[in-house]
């Protein structure tokens, strides 16, 4: 019933109006604490509905609850119906500015990424075919996040700024000050996604680890399994499109020590180029595959709309190096390659 509850909510949340209020009374129902990560996942307690049957189960659970409820049950409507919210909120909540009365939409994107779809895997399903439609959801939300993300050198600066002064700290400058006012709450939240895109995260490695997973897995058209493969390759090529906007960003904000190209115990946060692409190599990653053979596979999918992304990828792939080292010989770190 809660799972069919949050796929209705998601059907309303077309309008940004709407969405706003919708948000607000999931964020009021603390389905999800902020305040102490995911476990800190408790009852919701302000839903607003009346009676003591849909009401009574929300007050007795939170999210995470649920979710191994539900994962000893081997079913997840509920977790499916609220990773669907979310996603149909994002986006009309784009302009929604960062205010400490409105819950960030970070934990529960974490929440999305570290709880549910990272052991996803792991998981046992009553129905085989429900561990794509998880992934699905997941990926989907993933997906629209990433989208939807916009580089800027302010989101560098208030990431700086936060550092020092803790989450809500904002740059001294006067001007850095204005112009992280401006920046919504959904920017940063894309931001902090699209940072794990580009450093050894367990997030990533899931990510590419699908791909040797779903290649001998059949792809009818509009089927889960067909989204969630076209979703991995539209992640990796987002992140491969964007990535030079982002290091520009970053070297002009003087924080190029949040990527991937930090070796620590190397000095300089660009050294050694060729190791940051671990994920891309024709060499197997850390994950025990190779990603772009893995895409080149796909070159041989019955799915039309696989093949095109696919091609699109390793288009991407092939021009990867040289961008950022355009970026880094622009910035004056070219010697830093070498």
């Amino acid at each position: 019933v809660v799972g069919q509850a949050f796929q209705a909510l998601a059907a309303f949340a077309l309008r940004p109006a709407t969405a706003v209020q919708i948000w607000r009374n999931v964020t009021a129902m603390q389905v999800l604490s902020p305040e102490s990560g995911s476990a800190g996942l408790r009852a919701p307690s302000a839903l607003h509905l009346q009676g003591g049957g849909l009401a009574g189960q929300l007050e007795r659970r939170g999210m995470h609850h649920q979710l191994c409820v539900e994962a000893r049950n081997m079913l997840y409507p509920e977790t499916r119906g609220f990773v669907t919210l979310l996603e149909a909120l994002f986006e009309p909540l784009l302009g929604l500015p960062r205010c400490p009365a409105i819950p960030s939409f970070l934990p529960y994107i974490s929440f999305v990424t570290d709880d549910v779809f990272v052991p996803f895997m792991e998981r046992g399903y009553e129905d085989p075919a429900e561990r794509w439609t998880v992934a699905e959801a997941c990926l989907g939300l993933i997906l629209t996040v990433l989208e939807h993300y916009q580089p800027d050198r302010t989101h560098f600066l208030i990431q700086a700024a936060e550092l020092v002064s803790g989450p809500g700290g904002e740059p001294a400058d006067s001007g850095a000050f204005s112009e992280a006012s401006a920046v919504s709450d959904a920017m940063l939240c894309g931001f902090q996604l699209f940072r794990r895109f580009l450093q050894p995260d367990r997030l990533l490695q899931k990510v590419v680890a699908l791909l040797p997973v779903l290649l001998p897995v059949e792809l009818p058209p509009g089927s889960a399994p067909e989204s969630c493969v076209l979703s991995v390759l539209r992640i990796l090529l987002g992140v491969l499109k964007t990535q030079q906007a982002f290091l520009t960003c970053s070297l002009e904000a003087g924080a190029a020590e949040v990527l991937l190209l930090q070796r620590p115990s190397e000095g300089s946060p660009l050294k050694k180029l060729d190791e940051t692409l671990m994920f891309w190599s024709y060499e197997p990653s850390v994950i025990g595959s190779a990603p772009v053979l893995d895409i080149l596979r796909f070159l041989g999918s019955p799915s039309e709309a696989v093949k095109l992304v696919a091609l699109d990828v390793l288009i991407a792939l092939s021009s990867l190096e040289q961008n950022i080292a355009n970026v880094c010989r622009k910035h004056g770190q070219l010697d830093t390659l070498s």
